[in-house]
């Protein structure tokens, strides 16, 4: 009603076509106002790229046949929460399975290292990979925002006698300009998991275990 009486009356007046204009101009302004708010809305989903882990030059070959398992123990199975303030955080989920994705790496650098993976019968000796956490958290300011993240993985060795486990984990943190991009945050989180993987890979104490599986361990 209100549009209909303030059109009719500017068309009574000498400069309408200089009203149209500006209000076309104006439509096309909120226009590209909503498109671009709508494509710069955060993608719901990323996929994390390992690269391939460094093995020691160490040799784990023996004449024993390990079974390889991979579980999940995580309470959050999202990579990444942004939260600005807001009740609701936005979730990052993963698009793939990142348990499989460290299952692969730390395999492949296992069996460089000579060590016989295969299936086997369940009297086999086990290496065990719990997936306990694997989190980053942005908090989102006006100008800035803050992200910390923590990744635990335990690696657990049993046979029927013997039992060893050990947690790795990685902690970290950084701060950043403007609004955080969710592409950036993947790829610190996808060299944050890395420096793990190859971290476990090296680690003295797991690989004597591995290699010396007939002391007390």
């Amino acid at each position: 009603m209100f549009l209909s009486l303030s059109c009719a009356h500017l068309n009574n007046q000498p400069s309408t076509h200089k009203v149209q204009r500006r209000f076309k101009n104006l439509l096309s302004a909120t226009s590209v106002f909503i498109l671009s708010a709508c494509s710069s809305q955060p993608q719901n989903s990323v996929a994390l790229q390992l690269p391939t882990i460094n093995a020691p030059t160490t040799s784990l070959q023996s004449n024993m046949t390990w079974q390889l398992t991979a579980m999940d123990r995580r309470i959050a199975h999202y990579l990444i929460a942004i939260s600005d303030g807001d009740d609701v955080a936005t979730l990052i989920n993963e698009k793939n399975s990142t348990l499989m994705l460290i299952k692969t790496r730390l395999q492949n650098a296992w069996e460089k290292q000579q060590l016989n993976i295969k299936d086997a019968n369940d009297s086999a000796p086990k290496i065990e990979i719990h997936l306990i956490k694997l989190l980053t958290n942005v908090q989102q300011n006006t100008f800035s925002y803050t992200q910390s993240g923590q990744i635990q993985i335990k690696i657990s060795l049993s046979t029927q006698q013997k039992h060893f486990s050990k947690m790795f984990s990685q902690n970290y943190s950084q701060e950043g300009a403007f609004k955080a991009d969710v592409n950036d945050l993947t790829t610190n989180l996808n060299t944050q998991l890395t420096t793990l993987l190859n971290s476990i890979t090296q680690d003295t104490e797991l690989n004597a275990k591995l290699r010396l599986l007939n002391t007390p361990i």
